[in-house]
């Protein structure tokens, strides 16, 4: 017997990504706190439902980037996928910091002057005040989930 009865949603969209309300969530037989209108925010992102952006030369690389982008004031959150032979150009984190983690295929980072090579399972780790490019040099996609967080001043 499951803790968490979910009642019907309502799904929206702010500026082009969808969010959902739900009215009554049930965890446990408690009811969580809710807004002012009545409804609660999810904590979930669907990533399936988030529309693929294929984009060329992403950051000032070559080839194909795959991805798949939540986005709000704090934190942009990527599921992504780096076609063969493909690169995110080198670019700085002054503002922010990155987190990558490989969830298939392989490839490298290049940052501050060292080379360093990934595979399913790492985690890259990009703090503020740094660079890094991102390369996939092997024969298959090379999927990833990235977080970079704001750090405001």
């Amino acid at each position: 017997m499951s803790c968490l009865q979910k009642k019907p949603s309502i799904n929206f969209f702010i500026s082009g990504k969808k969010c959902s309300f739900a009215k009554e969530t049930e965890v446990c037989g408690m009811l969580p706190q809710t807004s002012a209108t009545g409804y609660l925010f999810t904590m979930i992102i669907p990533f399936n439902d988030i529309e693929e952006q294929k984009l060329q030369g992403f950051k000032g690389g070559q080839g194909e980037l795959d991805t798949r982008n939540y986005v709000d004031e704090n934190n942009k959150i990527m599921m992504s996928r780096l076609k063969p032979g493909a690169n995110i150009g080198y670019h700085s984190h002054d503002m922010n910091s990155e987190i990558i983690m490989i969830l298939s295929g392989e490839g490298y980072f290049k940052y501050d002057d060292t080379i360093e090579r990934v595979k399913a399972g790492d985690v890259h780790y990009c703090p503020k005040g740094h660079a890094h490019a991102f390369y996939n040099d092997g024969e298959e996609d090379l999927a990833y989930f990235a977080i970079v967080a704001e750090h405001p001043m």
